[in-house]
């Protein structure tokens, strides 16, 4: 069944100016669905790595993967069509857009909201305050960030795995005398030895960043997340504990340490989650809190103070006249707080606003705070857990749903503009598509950046680099199966180069360049207008 027969037929609506701007008015509707249903999908896989158990397998492989599906999408639908051959340009134009754009506008992003001050002796980052003097300080030459080796690794790996465009346009170069109806027949088996090689890419890709996954940064980065997460009341203490730790040791702390027995390695991620709430507290530096910190501190985890067992339990780790805990004693008063914990007062564990560490350290005035969902309020973990996996899948089920459904009635608006603007419909896609279904990574790249932290920036740069790998692997070999599926061809030599040579070019950036000033920032921002100005050259001269 065509799109045409469930949403507007484009086409036949009034060659005029009234016409147009309905066909305007019906794209941005389905732009902003398709915007909704991208946010829904990327919040649904981020809401995942709430789950402990989950985290790692998420971040390494359901995060990537369902970032390319708007994308996919797009490519998809836009061989689908009434026109499939001609709609095609859409499907190349969303391709190239969106990994052109993934790594030029966000990384310009990077660098201007992350930049720190370049030292003149040694010609690094700097990332011990002050890091950035004057605060807003922005010298082309003297400003900048790091890049990290791990983010050098992830360039090569974009590098490889660009070989998977050599296969189809090779095919397409050698082929290019043959005739429009007879080319198809030739690429054929190309087209079936690309996606091949594509999914042989994608797999080997995800093996990777598995295993990458199991590492003790990517560890420490998840963690990370369960902080934030218990700073914006999205779980709760007694939940971070016991997925940490399932088996919540019981019993009496070890006199040595103060610890109950318990993982090793566990109990120092579980150190790590919450230490930025024991810091807080610390004023004086002395490592201790006493009984009054300790109400503090729990009051910012979004523990219910008024609950007689945090009462009973506080009491009981200072009726021995000990003035102070040391953090491996609130590590284990924790311990003991999630394994004595009653039902009925978990429950209530969060039931008050909290106080997010951020806003103390930020050194306002005026403490802001943040409700809890109301739907978590009531919950204990295990039922907190569940929850936030139910609310994950149906994010996730309802935003592909929405994508797939309006990437189908997107592709024939786009062509439809681009005929009626007497423009190539790549030129459309290329501009509109990375908009809807990458949108979010723009305000994502600045605000992680912000935080001018080198781990930030590693993570913000290793980010937008696996989301270009992944449309070098999975996207593409969607592209690749429209081809053989349905007898079509591909003609995109212009537009593979600038595909291939902007990603050259930031990949030796990063491979190159340890670090990246705000002079560099310009010049990448610059590649992105290039590129659509390299395809304008080479269709003009024949070459496309």
């Amino acid at each position: 069944m065509s799109n045409s027969t469930v949403f507007i037929d484009v086409s036949t609506l009034p060659d005029n100016g009234y016409g147009f701007f309905q066909l305007m008015f019906i794209t941005l509707v389905y732009v902003y669905l398709l915007f909704i249903g991208a946010n829904m999908i990327s919040e649904g896989s981020e809401l995942l790595l709430l789950v402990p158990s989950l985290s790692g397998i998420v971040g390494s492989i359901v995060l990537p993967v369902l970032g390319a599906v708007p994308d996919a999408a797009i490519v998809l639908f836009s061989g689908l069509g009434s026109d499939p051959q001609y709609q095609l340009e859409v499907g190349i134009g969303a391709l190239a857009g969106s990994t052109i754009m993934l790594i030029t506008i966000p990384w310009f992003l990077i660098i201007i909201a992350g930049r720190v001050d370049i030292d003149s002796n040694t010609g690094k980052a700097r990332y011990t305050p002050p890091k950035l003097s004057p605060p807003n300080k922005l010298n082309l030459y003297t400003t900048g960030v790091a890049v990290s080796q791990s983010c050098k690794n992830t360039a090569y790996v974009l590098m490889i795995t660009s070989v998977s465009y050599y296969v189809i346009e090779g095919a397409a170069l050698a082929y290019r005398n043959v005739s429009d109806d007879q080319i198809s027949t030739y690429e054929f088996p190309y087209a079936i030895a690309a996606f091949l090689l594509c999914m042989i890419l994608l797999s080997a890709y995800l093996w990777l960043a598995y295993s990458a996954s199991n590492s003790d940064d990517a560890v420490v980065e998840r963690d990370e997340y369960l902080t934030e997460g218990i700073k914006s009341g999205s779980i709760s203490l007694v939940a971070v504990v016991k997925a940490v730790i399932p088996e919540t040791p019981t019993g009496e702390p070890s006199e040595q340490t103060g610890l109950l027995t318990a993982d090793d390695k566990a109990i120092k991620r579980l150190k790590m989650i919450l230490k930025p709430f024991f810091d807080k507290f610390d004023a004086d530096g002395s490592k201790s809190i006493d009984s009054g910190e300790l109400t503090l501190v729990l009051k910012d985890l979004g523990e219910n103070l008024q609950s007689p067992f945090i009462k009973k339990i506080i009491a009981e780790n200072f009726q021995t006249g000990k003035g102070s805990l040391s953090y491996d004693e609130f590590i284990a008063f924790c311990l003991k707080y999630a394994s004595e914990q009653p039902k009925q007062e978990a429950k209530q564990s969060q039931s008050k606003p909290i106080t997010t560490v951020s806003s103390v350290e930020s050194g306002n005035d005026e403490e802001e705070k943040e409700d809890v969902p109301e739907d978590l309020v009531s919950l204990t973990p295990e039922e907190q857990q569940t929850q936030i996996k139910m609310r994950s899948a149906w994010m996730l089920l309802v935003g592909t749903v929405i994508v797939l459904i309006f990437s189908d009635a997107l592709v024939p608006c786009l062509a439809e503009i681009g005929t009626r603007m007497g423009i190539r419909p790549f030129y459309v896609a290329f501009i509109l598509a990375p908009f809807i279904s990458n949108g979010s990574e723009l305000v994502a790249s600045f605000n992680y950046a912000s935080k001018k932290t080198s781990k930030s920036i590693d993570i913000s740069m290793a980010t937008l680099l696996g989301a270009a790998t992944m449309n070098n692997t999975l996207v593409l070999a969607v592209f690749n199966i429209l081809i053989f599926w349905k007898g079509l061809y591909y003609e995109f030599f212009a537009e593979t180069c600038a595909i291939l040579l902007v990603e050259y070019l930031i990949c030796m950036y990063t491979i190159f360049k340890s670090v990246h000033t705000v002079l560099d920032a310009f010049i990448i921002l610059s590649f992105y207008p290039l590129s659509l100005v390299l395809v304008y050259f080479l269709y003009t001269i024949g070459w496309g």
